[in-house]
């Protein structure tokens, strides 16, 4: 998969989504709101988690720095 294009990814990850909220959708009494706000803190799980990466590497680069 390392040599797949971002775009590929991007289709097969949507591909994917587009599955799940839709079994969720017809197998679950979920409204869309409730849908749309699990999402909601997926999206910022997301952000908090790559935020926290690059700090990490920030202070490796900050170490490599002062040896």
């Amino acid at each position: 998969m390392d040599d797949m294009k971002e775009s590929k990814q991007i289709e097969m990850f949507t591909d994917e989504l587009d599955k799940l909220t839709g079994r969720y959708a017809s197998e679950f009494d979920l409204t869309v709101a409730s849908m749309v706000g699990v999402l909601q803190c997926q999206i910022h799980q997301l952000i908090h988690a790559a935020l926290i990466s690059d700090d990490d590497d920030d202070d490796e680069e900050d170490e490599e720095e002062t040896v």
